[in-house]
C-alpha cells in the first residue's frame, strides 16, 4: 500500500542503532524459559487494542508467514492470538523460515509489533501453519492481528483505489484488502472463490494481506475451458523472446521434467511448426508438487524472459487436469553445433522441449562447473571443434565457445565429474 505515512526511520528502533543478528543454528541448547507464547503478548490489551507489553523486550519464536519489505509476520501456532509483526529492515528472512526475535514491543499505527535487536534463523525450512477459515466479521478483530487465515466465497465491493485498496464482502460483513504484498485488479461483483492472507491493523481498521498472486483465486479462472487456454507454441512465438511478454496466461501441458524451483511443461499436440516450440519453463519459485508424465494447467502464469530463456513465472494455481490433448511426447533429434552455426537460432524452437542428441562423436570439456545452489554443468562439444577452443573452463557466451553444449544436472540426470 503507499498510503503516505509518517517516516519509519524515525522510529524508536533507528534511535538505538540496531543491527541485526542473523544466522543459522540449531535448536541444541535453546531454553524453553527463554521464549514466551505470543498470545499472552498480543492478548493483553490496554487503551482500546494496544499491547499492554509495549516496552517490554521479548523474545517469541515462530515461522514466518508473510514478508512485505522490512516487515515480516511470524507465527508460533494455529488459531487466534498466535502471530505477530515484526518491523526489521534490512532482514533477510523468508517464508517458511523457523526464527527466534528478540526485542521490544510497539506499537505503530494500531499494529503491535516487535522490533527486534536480534533474529535467529533457527530453521531454513518449517511448515505454516494451516491458515484459520472463518467469517469476515470474525476476522475484522483485533484476536486475529498477524495471523493467517482464509475466506471462502466473497464478492468484490469496490475496486483498488489509489492506495491499491479494495473490498470484499461474504454477504455478511466486508473487509478491506491491501497491496503491500500483491496488486490485485479486482473488479465490483467479481467472485472470488478461496482468499488467503494475513490480517493486518492500521489506521483504525483491520484488513487482509494476500501475499502473492496464488492466494487469491476468482470463480473465473477457476471455471476454465479449453477456449481459455493460450497454447504454449503461441507463448513461446517464432522469435527470440515470447510475443506475450508481461501477460498472464492459462497454459495446460504434460510435465516433462522438474526441477527445485520450477519444471518443463510440453503441449503433446504442438502445431506442427519447426520454428515455434511446443514446451515452456514454468517458474514456481519454491519445489514444485508435479511429477514428470502428469497432464497440469498453469493459471495466471506470467509470460517472460529470464536470462533468453521464456518462462511462465509465479502461476496463481498449478493443478491437474484432464484438457491435456492426445498425444506422444516424442524426442526430437538435434545435433550439437559446428563452427559456423548460430546455437540461439539452431535451439531457440526446442527450448524447453524433450530432444535427443543425434550420433556425434564429442568430447566433454572441463572442469565441471559447480554453482552455488549445488547444480552442475559440464560442456559437451563436438569434436573437431576442440582445436578451437580455450583449455580450463568454458562458458559458453562468446567466439568459439558458443558452439559448446552446456547438460545440466538440474533434472536429476548424473553427469560425470571432469577434472
Amino acid at each position: 500500500m503507499n498510503f503516505p505515512t509518517p517516516n519509519r526511520p524515525h522510529r524508536r528502533l533507528s534511535a538505538l542503532g540496531l543491527a541485526f543478528v542473523l544466522f543459522l543454528m540449531t535448536t541444541a541448547g535453546l531454553h524453553a524459559q527463554d521464549v514466551e507464547p505470543i498470545a499472552p503478548i498480543q492478548q493483553d490489551v490496554v487503551n482500546g487494542d494496544d499491547s499492554a507489553r509495549v516496552g517490554d523486550v521479548v523474545r517469541v519464536q515462530g515461522v514466518v508467514t508473510g514478508v512485505f519489505g522490512d516487515l515480516f509476520f511470524v507465527q508460533d501456532g494455529d488459531g487466534a492470538w498466535n502471530g505477530i509483526a515484526v518491523y526489521a529492515p534490512g532482514h533477510s528472512v523468508a517464508v517458511g523460515n523457523e526464527v527466534r526475535v528478540t526485542g521490544p514491543v510497539t506499537e505503530y499505527y494500531d499494529l503491535t509489533e516487535i522490533e527486534p535487536t536480534s533474529i535467529e534463523i533457527v530453521a531454513d525450512s518449517a511448515p505454516l501453519p494451516s491458515p484459520a477459515q472463518g467469517s469476515v466479521q470474525e476476522f475484522n478483530g483485533e484476536a486475529w492481528e498477524g495471523v493467517l487465515v482464509r475466506l471462502d466465497n466473497l464478492t468484490v465491493k469496490s475496486t483498488p483505489n489509489q492506495y491499491g485498496e479494495w473490498r470484499v464482502s461474504d454477504g455478511e460483513s466486508d473487509i478491506l484488502v491491501d497491496d503491500k504484498g500483491v496488486f490485485y485488479d479486482a473488479a465490483v461483483d467479481e467472485k472470488i472463490v478461496s482468499f488467503v492472507g494475513i490480517v493486518d491493523h492500521a489506521f483504525g481498521s483491520y484488513r487482509l494481506l494476500p501475499r502473492t498472486i496464488e492466494d487469491i483465486v476468482s470463480a473465473a479462472q477457476r471455471d476454465i475451458q479449453t477456449e481459455d487456454l493460450t497454447p504454449i507454441y503461441a507463448i513461446q512465438g517464432s522469435g527470440k523472446s515470447t510475443p506475450l511478454a508481461g501477460d498472464r496466461v492459462n497454459a495446460v501441458g504434460v510435465v516433462t521434467g522438474v526441477s527445485r524451483d520450477g519444471f518443463f511443461l510440453q503441449d503433446p499436440a504442438g502445431d506442427g511448426d519447426a520454428q515455434t516450440s511446443d514446451a515452456v519453463f514454468i517458474y514456481t519459485e519454491n519445489a514444485p508438487t508435479v511429477t514428470q508424465g502428469e497432464c497440469v494447467l498453469v493459471r495466471l502464469g506470467l509470460a517472460d524472459e529470464y536470462y533468453g530463456k521464456t518462462e511462465l513465472s509465479r502461476p496463481q494455481i498449478v493443478e491437474s487436469s484432464d484438457l491435456c490433448p492426445a498425444g506422444e511426447i516424442a524426442p526430437v533429434t538435434i545435433n550439437l553445433p559446428d563452427l559456423a552455426a548460430d546455437q540461439e537460432g539452431l535451439y531457440e524452437a526446442v527450448e524447453g522441449m524433450v530432444v535427443a542428441l543425434a550420433p556425434f562423436d564429442g568430447i566433454v570439456q572441463g572442469p565441471t562447473k559447480r554453482f552455488n545452489d549445488g547444480s552442475v554443468e559440464i560442456g559437451l562439444i563436438a569434436a573437431q571443434l576442440a582445436p578451437y577452443l580455450p583449455g580450463g573452463r568454458v562458458f559458453g557466451r562468446r567466439g568459439p565457445c558458443r558452439r559448446v553444449d552446456l547438460p545440466s544436472d538440474q533434472l536429476g540426470a548424473v553427469l560425470p565429474s571432469v577434472a
